[in-house]
Parts: structure tokens; C-alpha cells; sequence
């Protein structure tokens, strides 16, 4: 899975300070590699003199607005690992057009960023953060001491946020927007959703909730080739707390039902074994016990809406980095319904949940919601598939909204297959965040910057870009 993190400080730099601190990274087995690509176009003309270089980046500056507010930067490729080095005079914005735009009056001295990109996620924030040492050490040890003496570098993490739902949770405060729920896991919770992946468990809860109460031999009657696996589902149905267990109590010969019993050891208590069936006049102690089952409080939460794929899907983003705060449950406006929204990584995702096969007359509205929320993307997740028919009204309506954006969701079409499409999903978004981050080298340095890092990162999204 492709992850990125990014670091920021404030830093009292000048332009011509930023060529030095990179050829000293370079000294240190950190090599630029925009500026080794300008030293290899020197040395290719027959140019010996390596200041030619500041008259290049000088140069490659002109191709912004502002050069005056931006000092540029450089990316390095270590291992399986990308860093990006940038200074700017203000927080670097790129428009959808690919051009710079700079927020100076929010940072009164220069913003330095550094940041990782990287399919090896484990100790991911110790790599950068020795990449940030290093850093201080190149701008102290090249710039002037008297500007350095009392140089501290407070770095504190660039995180994307969630403005989006931020927006929608707002309207929601001022008692003008949809109805939702925050995204909320707990273990027992998480253990039973998983439980209820496999379909004999699901489809047995299923088969109680329906019946309200429903006696063990009536369910094993029903699927008498199953009668083992049926007996194994109960027992995981009943540890995993989504079934309670209680027995009626029968007349032995007419079969009439007398009453519940949490225990058979209440008709040991003379109030209740003393009593006579209405039926054949037996105690009850005499009379027929037949174990049943019911769902409780749990399975009924679960089962209800198939809520129990809402708290699943949930644990695989969390799996995948997305952290809880970053999701929204049950989204409800003026009779539309979304099952979740997630913003991750500047991201905007709508997911649509079925317990079922997706047909065609789910697509529309899918869609619509889509344009509503201005999702990036919405993701199908189907525990049987998404039909032809709703494939073909996704692929006409992605050729007709071309023009705002819209495009054909990602399905997922069976729950084996889940995680790892959702890790691939926030894999391309941590991609697109990171190339976000650096297109102003890509302005600066007139290399597609993205392009190379699709290219070099392709195995780790699954050669799906």
C-alpha cells in the first residue's frame, strides 16, 4: 500500500541559499535529482564550472507567476522511498490548471515542506523524520552561523484534513443540513460484522430476525444437509453475542406451545414446575422443552439495514489508514441515502452497500448522489455483483457527465476482494496527494513529475493507473 506523510517549518532562507543546501544533501548520499539531471545537461555542453547551475534554476523559476515567491525544491529516490524538498514564501496551492498559487499573508517567512512517499508503510514517520535531520543539518552547516545560532526547526505534519465534510457536519450544527452519524467501532462490534461476512451465518441471522423466535429444530428441519454446519453457525452466532438462547416449553401431546424459559432449571422451582398444561393436565416439569433462538440487542443493530457491512467496510478503510474521523455513516437528505462518505487525502468518496445483487435501478440514484456531494468517486460494494444492466446505465451516464467529472464507480463485487481494491483506492489518493505537493517542481523544473511517480509506484497500486 502506497502511504505519504509530509512535514512543514518556518524558515529564515533566501533563494540563493536553496542550491547550496542541496548540493550538500548530495555530499551526503542525498542526491536532488532535478539538479542532477541540470549538472548531467552541463557537463554534456563541456561546462566545467558547476555555478552555471544557479543561472539554470534561476532560470527554470521565470516559468511562474511569482518567482519572486518561491524558492523551488528537489525530490530524491531512495530505496523503494520518494522525498520531496520544497521552500516556498507562502503555502504553495496548485489550481485545477496546474498553475502555482501562493498564500504568503498565512506564513510571514519562508515554509519549508519535506515529505515521504512510500509502499513500505512501516516506520515510515522514522524515515522522514531522520530525512528532516539531515535537512537541518545541510541549512546549518551552509548558511552564514551569525543567521543560524539561534535557528530551531519546528516541524509539525502537513495533514490534508476533511473540509469537505467538515462543511457538511457544519450545516448539519446549524440544524440545516442532512441527518448522519459519525463512524464509531468497537471491538464486539468489528468480531460480529466479520462473522457475518460468511453467508451460512448471515443468512441464518437473517432466517431468526424474520421469525422473531425460531426453535433449533425448526432450522435444522429446514436445511437438513446442513444440519452440522447449521449447529457449528448457531454456536459462533451465539458467542459472537448476536443470539440469545431460550427454550419453549410444549404440551408433549399436542405440541401446543406453554411458555419460554430462560433455563430449563426453572422447572426445577416449584411455582413453575407445579404448573398444569391447559392441554393434557401434566406438570410442566413433565412437558416437552425445546431449545429457540432470538437475536439480541447486538444482532438486531447489525442485522437492521445491514448495518453489519457499514461497520465492516468502516474497519477496512481504518486497515487501509483512513482514520475514523474521516467517515460518515448513514447521510440522510431529503429521501437520499448514503451509506458512507469519506474524505481522505483530498479525496471525496461516496460508498453504496448491498446485501445483495446491485441492479440497474440502483445506479441512478448512486449517481445523483455522486453529483450531490461532489464525490470524486463513489465505490459499489456488493455482496453477490453488480449487474449488466447497472454497469451499462453507470458507463452511458460517465459519457454524458464527462464534462463535470463524473466517472464509473469501482466495484467491488464480492467481499474476498474488498480490501485490497479500498487499499488501492486510498494507495492512488496518497499518489495524487503527493504529486499535488510537488507539481510546483513539476512548474519549476518543466518535468511531469506525476507521470514518473505513477510510473515508479505502478506495482503498489495493482498496474491499475
Amino acid at each position: 500500500m502506497l502511504e505519504t506523510r509530509s512535514l512543514m517549518t518556518s524558515v529564515k532562507m533566501e533563494p540563493a541559499d536553496l542550491l547550496a543546501i542541496l548540493l550538500s544533501l548530495s555530499e551526503r548520499e542525498w542526491t536532488p535529482a532535478l539538479i542532477e539531471s541540470q549538472k548531467a545537461f552541463v557537463q554534456m555542453a563541456g561546462v566545467k564550472d558547476l555555478s552555471l547551475l544557479s543561472k539554470l534554476r534561476n532560470s527554470d523559476m521565470q516559468r511562474l507567476r511569482s518567482p519572486d515567491k518561491a524558492s523551488g525544491g528537489d525530490v530524491f529516490f531512495r530505496d523503494k522511498d520518494m522525498y520531496y524538498l520544497v521552500v516556498t514564501s507562502g503555502e504553495p496551492v496548485i489550481d485545477s490548471f496546474g498553475r502555482p498559487i501562493f498564500r504568503s499573508e498565512e506564513y510571514p517567512q519562508p515554509v519549508l515542506e519535506i515529505g515521504i512517499i512510500s509502499p513500505e508503510s512501516s516506520e515510515l514517520e522514522e524515515r522522514l523524520r531522520l530525512f528532516a535531520s539531515v535537512v537541518e543539518s545541510a541549512i546549518k552547516n551552509n548558511l552564514d552561523g551569525r543567521r543560524t545560532r539561534h535557528m530551531t526547526f519546528e516541524w509539525s505534519e502537513r495533514k490534508p484534513g476533511t473540509p469537505r465534510l467538515d462543511k457538511l457536519t457544519s450545516e448539519v450544527e446549524r440544524e440545516t443540513g442532512p441527518n448522519f452519524s459519525r463512524a464509531s467501532l468497537n471491538d464486539k462490534e468489528v468480531e460480529a460484522a466479520r462473522i457475518l461476512t460468511n453467508k451460512l451465518e448471515r443468512d441464518t441471522l437473517i432466517d431468526i430476525s424474520q421469525a422473531g423466535f425460531a426453535r433449533q429444530r425448526d432450522i435444522l428441519n429446514g436445511k437438513p444437509k446442513q444440519s452440522s454446519e447449521i449447529r457449528a453457525t448457531i454456536a459462533t452466532l451465539k458467542q459472537a453475542g448476536l443470539l440469545n438462547a431460550e427454550y419453549l416449553l410444549e404440551c408433549k401431546r399436542t405440541s401446543a406451545p406453554l411458555t419460554r424459559l430462560k433455563d430449563l432449571g426453572q422447572l426445577l422451582l416449584p411455582e413453575v414446575g407445579s404448573l398444569l398444561c391447559g392441554a393434557c393436565g401434566a406438570e410442566f416439569r413433565a412437558e416437552v422443552a425445546n431449545e429457540g433462538y432470538f437475536l439480541t440487542e447486538l444482532g438486531r443493530k447489525l442485522s437492521r439495514q445491514s448495518h453489519w457491512m457499514t461497520v465492516w467496510v468502516t474497519e477496512m478503510l481504518t486497515r487501509a489508514g483512513v482514520p475514523e474521523s474521516s467517515i460518515l455513516w448513514n447521510i440522510s437528505e431529503s429521501g437520499e441515502e448514503v451509506d458512507l462518505l469519506v474524505e481522505f487525502m483530498g479525496q471525496l468518496w461516496i460508498f453504496e452497500l448491498k446485501d445483495r445483487e446491485f441492479g440497474s435501478g440502483d445506479a441512478h440514484p448512486l449517481n445523483y448522489r455522486q453529483v450531490r456531494y461532489r464525490a470524486n468517486n463513489s465505490i459499489v460494494v456488493t455482496t453477490e455483483r453488480v449487474s449488466k444492466d447497472a454497469k451499462r446505465v453507470f458507463s452511458d451516464l460517465a459519457k454524458e457527465s464527462r464534462r463535470l467529472g463524473v466517472t464509473e464507480p469501482t466495484y467491488v463485487e464480492g467481499l474476498e476482494s474488498a480490501y485490497e481494491t479500498l487499499r488501492r483506492e486510498m494507495s492512488k489518493a496518497a499518489l495524487q496527494y503527493a504529486v499535488g505537493r510537488i507539481n510546483i517542481l513539476s512548474a519549476i523544473s518543466g518535468y511531469d513529475l506525476g507521470a514518473v511517480l505513477k510510473e515508479r509506484f505502478r506495482e503498489a497500486l495493482g498496474n491499475t493507473l
